[in-house]
């Protein structure tokens, strides 16, 4: 409880019922504040109150002066005069029987600087003949015009002010009802369900309940002690509970009445108030709470469900009344006493007070006082939802209103799998069955057409690829390089050729009674058929000057024969391409020059066998086809210095590729290889390179592209080279480039796609690629859980680090088990490096390619491993020799086969949990300290009988000694050690070393 806000008033009062202006109060002057009986008039007065501000004062918007003193007052957002009165009606019960209408726009809107208007009433209404004791209008939408006021007169009238100008009054009971005995009307109050029910209480201690439309009494409630009703409300959402409060300090008290049940007999009595009660106020945002102050100047705040004061406001005087006249004029420490209390309609937790020596007090009600049983309704949970591991929504749903102390408090719990990704799930899926059977071509096919950019195409081209059994020969057809194409170029070159090369492969024509016959060349063909058809025989043959190696002798004679004629009439008959090639000629060499001198040089060295000489000469003068012919008849090493001389002198590129493949440069050419131009440098190399050298050329390419930039280029040759850190790393890079476009879970998917389909192209474990990819298949692996495929993502949590190890034991315990009695812990990363894989499931069983020479493979035809069921284990069973637990001659914990050098180890730790068990722990680390002992005991007896292996020893001695300098950081930097390599073989007492360290080190700072 604090106190907000405090101003100095005497005054009746009214909260803003206008949302955006709630922090308005309407205050009407109750008088003057001193002793006497004379009538000085009052004063309506705006004041807002800042919240935000942490000091107490509030600010006088306005104030105007009226002639009668205030009696009660209310305020009302009326629809229907918005245009007239934004922030609604105000309606003041005077002392002298009048109502007064007020506008607080006219105060609330007038300029800055300006005073206020001399007067803000819009309308008086003049029925009562004495005090307006007490004013409501109606909390209903479409009756808000409707105004009900009691008076000290004994009149309840009720007021429309649908025309202010002609505002209608009638009574509850219309104008027939026989006037009963006058009791002066304390309080009216409205039905917050029923707009045509009121009730009103009187000085006798009645409450009448009016029905407007029969315009009669609907029932009555009595008060046996015949003390005042000194205050009257109806609960905000049940428009048949009603609580009214006594004003006898006898029988002080305040009831609640269900009108279903009964009208003579109230349904709860609240009695903590020792004197007679002035004022009670029912919260709008919460029928549990109600407001109560009586005369023995307690303000109590009531909680209804569980019928106990949860707070009492805090008040300056005694609690014990004060006697003699200062409390009968309403002077001394009894005028501190509050008679008027009020919840704020817009703001939760905050209510007024109104005390008899002119205080109003504006309190924050949201701490102090006794805990209540439940939260307010404010504070409390319309609906709670929380995610559990494995897709799981749990949902809960609280009624509207807390359950009545005998009512029906159960509470419903809705649990369901939500797949928030649905496109995701559906690819993580389509992938599993890629892998599970083994269609990888087809994945990576369905991949290459949904491909959205060239990139991803190209990708997923080359991955392809490495499934093919001659993958070279794939790998230049995606380079756009097809054999067979180049070969029917061969028809340009020369034809006869590929005539030739068309009949040989055509079956010859001949008599089928003869059968095939032998091959016979078409020029010997032809003179034969020449010969035979002019019946020569064979003398004529002779001599007729035929000669089967030079021709007709007589031509012979009369021109002596050139090695090359019949070359020269081959090439003269041909269809010369220069006439077809209408493309840019290049000036790449000299044309050779032919000189006397020059002829005689070479025929001298000819003469006497010098080749040398004959091979410089043609040098000196650019007749290097020449130089070519000679030095293949001055041996090895002359032909060897011809061919470097011969490319020196070409400037054509293609010339340089030439080079390389003749002297077998492939790594020269690779340095020095147009990077723009990397295709073609990678078809040279799946053409000509050896397989033992492929993947290395493909790998030097790919680091100059990396270097130069074109990180996808260096990509794909980094897939040919089989370089399958440096190709992840790659993609790693891409994927945060793509997560930053497309979203971090889309790149996520991308990337351990690519990687799994990958490492089964290169026969290589995912598992082996490194922490970096380990942690993203953790985080792929937990991601699909989310998704509630824990079954998918059992087969990503795989890597031998702690992370994935946590993953996979969550994802054990997760996963509904037949048979399973109790939980268990599913096994941790294996140090083979094996795929982990749960009970009851089928294993990830993928299949590798062996891969041949080149580095490309195709994938082996494997089947997929069967589900083995698995038993239920013990937390000892998973290094025992069999289910159970330890062989029955093994006591657990013991020691006493230990050697003498591992003896601190056993020393260090009993030592540690010693210390451990003195301190003061809390119930958690109680708990821990025995999953510790556990741990312990079952390190101990394995260190007894030597499962410990000599690397797990070790570390605990290293351990050991962390514990005695009390560096419990680098201890735990060991633990994690432990965890990745030895989860499997050791979690039964590792998860207790664990709970050791964490609270030793909170412990021992």
């Amino acid at each position: 409880m604090s106190l907000l806000k405090e101003i100095q008033a005497n005054a009746a009062v009214a909260w803003s019922p206008v949302k955006r202006r709630a922090e308005l109060l309407a205050l009407g002057s109750k008088g003057d504040g001193g002793v006497g009986f004379e009538n000085n008039g009052g004063e309506f007065k705006l004041v807002a109150m800042d919240l935000s501000d942490p000091s107490r004062g509030m600010v006088t918007l306005g104030s105007v002066k009226t002639a009668s003193r205030f009696t009660s007052l209310a305020w009302r957002d009326v629809p229907r005069h918005h245009d007239t009165c934004p922030y609604g009606i105000i309606a003041g019960g005077m002392a002298d029987g009048s109502v007064s209408l007020w506008n607080p726009a006219l105060m609330l809107d007038r300029e800055p600087g300006t005073d206020a208007p001399a007067s803000c009433e819009i309308g008086r209404i003049t029925r009562h003949k004495g005090a307006v004791n007490a004013l409501q209008f109606n909390p209903h939408e479409d009756s808000a015009h409707l105004l009900a006021s009691g008076g000290s007169d004994g009149e309840v009238y009720i007021m429309s002010l649908e025309k202010l100008a002609s505002p209608g009054v009638f009574t509850p009971g219309g104008p027939t009802t026989p006037q009963a005995q006058v009791n002066e009307i304390t309080s009216v109050a409205w039905n917050t369900q029923v707009n045509y029910i009121l009730a009103t209480g009187s000085q006798n201690g009645t409450v009448v309940v009016w029905d407007l439309k029969q315009k009669k009494p609907w029932c009555e409630l009595r008060d046996p002690a015949r003390g005042a009703a000194t205050a009257i409300a109806w609960n905000p959402n049940e428009g048949l509970q009603i609580a009214t409060a006594s004003g006898d300090d006898q029988h002080a008290s305040v009831k609640l009445w269900d009108l279903r049940n009964s009208t003579s007999t109230p349904l709860a009595e609240f009695h903590d108030h020792t004197a007679g009660v002035l004022s009670m106020s029912w919260c709008p945002n919460d029928p549990g709470l109600l407001l109560s102050c009586d005369k023995d100047n307690r303000t109590l705040l009531w909680d209804l469900f569980s019928r106990k004061t949860v707070a009492e406001l805090p008040s300056d005087a005694p609690n014990a009344p004060q006697m003699g006249s200062d409390q009968f004029f309403g002077g001394g420490l009894a005028g501190q006493r509050r008679w008027n209390v009020q919840w704020s309609p817009q703001v939760p937790a905050v209510a007024l007070t109104c005390s008899l020596d002119g205080k109003l007090q504006v309190w924050g009600l949201s701490g102090g006082g006794n805990p209540a049983c439940r939260p307010p309704k404010w504070m409390r949970r319309p609906a709670g939802a929380s995610f559990g591991f494995g897709g799981k929504l749990v949902t809960i749903a609280n009624p509207q209103e807390p359950a009545a102390p005998n009512g029906d408090h159960r509470r419903f719990i809705h649990m369901q799998r939500v797949v928030s990704d649905t496109g995701l799930v559906a690819e993580a899926e389509a992938l599993d069955r890629s892998l599970e059977t083994k269609d990888f071509k087809g994945h990576c096919e369905q991949k290459i057409a949904a491909a959205a950019t060239a990139e991803e195409r190209s990708v997923w081209s080359f991955m392809k690829i490495l499934f093919e059994k001659d993958a070279r020969q794939h790998l230049l057809l995606h380079l756009g390089l097809d054999a067979e194409k180049i070969n029917e170029l061969n028809a340009k070159f020369n034809p006869e050729a590929a005539a030739a090369q068309n009949a040989a492969t055509a079956p010859l024509a001949a008599d089928p009674a003869q059968g095939p016959g032998p091959h016979v060349d078409p020029v010997t063909g032809a003179l034969l058929s020449d010969r035979i058809d002019s019946g020569m025989g064979a003398e004529d043959v002779f001599s007729s000057g035929f000669h089967p190696n030079g021709g007709d002798q007589t031509a012979a004679a009369a021109s002596p024969a050139s090695p090359l004629s019949d070359v020269s009439a081959l090439a003269a008959a041909l269809p010369s391409p220069l006439e077809e090639d209408k493309s840019k000629r290049l000036d790449a060499v000299p044309a050779p020059v032919y000189t006397e001198e020059s002829e005689n040089t070479l025929m001298q060295a000819l003469l006497v066998g010098n080749f040398e000489v004959a091979v410089n000469c043609c040098l000196a003068y650019n007749q290097l086809a020449d130089a070519l012919l000679l030095a293949s008849c001055g041996g090895p090493e002359l032909w060897e210095k011809t061919q470097r001389a011969f490319f020196a002198h070409q400037q054509r590129p293609v010339m340089r590729v030439v080079s390389a493949i003749i002297k077998n440069e492939l790594t020269e050419l690779v340095d020095v290889s147009d990077l723009a131009e990397w295709r073609e440098t990678l078809a040279i190399l799946s053409t000509y390179a050896k397989s033992e050298e492929f993947p290395s050329l493909c790998d030097k390419l790919a680091t100059r592209l990396e270097a130069a930039g074109d990180l996808h280029s260096a990509t794909l040759c980094f897939m040919c080279a089989v370089n399958v850190e440096k190709t992840v790393n790659a993609w790693c890079k891409e994927s945060e480039v793509e997560a930053r476009t497309h979203g971090h879970t889309f790149a996520l998917h991308r990337l351990v796609e690519k990687v799994s389909v990958f490492a089964m192209a290169v026969d290589q474990p995912d598992q082996s690629m490194g922490p970096e990819v380990a942690q993203r298949f953790a985080e792929y692996s937990s991601l699909m859980a989310a998704e509630g495929r824990l079954d998918i993502a059992a087969k990503y949590a795989r890597f031998p680090d702690l992370s994935c190890a946590i993953l996979k034991d969550r994802i054990y315990n997760a996963y509904p088990m037949q048979g399973r009695s109790h939980p268990q812990m599913y096994s941790g990363p294996p140090s083979t490096g094996a795929t982990a894989h749960m009970p009851g499931m089928p294993s990830p069983a993928y299949a590798g390619a062996p891969r041949p020479g080149t580095g490309f493979g195709h994938p082996a035809a494997t089947s997929a491993s069967p589900a083995i069921p698995q038993a239920s284990l013990s937390p000892l069973a998973s290094a025992a020799p069999k289910a159970g637990g330890f062989p029955p001659d093994v006591v657990p914990g013991s020691t006493e086969n230990v050697g003498p050098q591992d003896l601190p180890i056993v020393n260090a730790f009993n030592d540690l949990v010693s210390q451990l068990q003195g301190l003061p722990l809390t119930m958690m680390e109680q708990k821990q300290l025995q999953e510790i002992q556990k741990g312990k005991e079952i390190m101990f007896t394995k260190l007894n009988i030597g499962e410990l292996s000599p690397e797990v020893v070790s570390r605990l001695h290293e351990m050991v000694a962390c514990f005695g300098q009390r560096d419990f950081g680098s201890a735990q930097g060991i633990y994690v050690a432990l965890t990745a390599s030895d989860w499997a073989q050791h979690k039964d007492w590792l998860r207790g070393l664990k709970s050791l360290i964490h609270i030793s080190m909170k412990r021992f700072r």
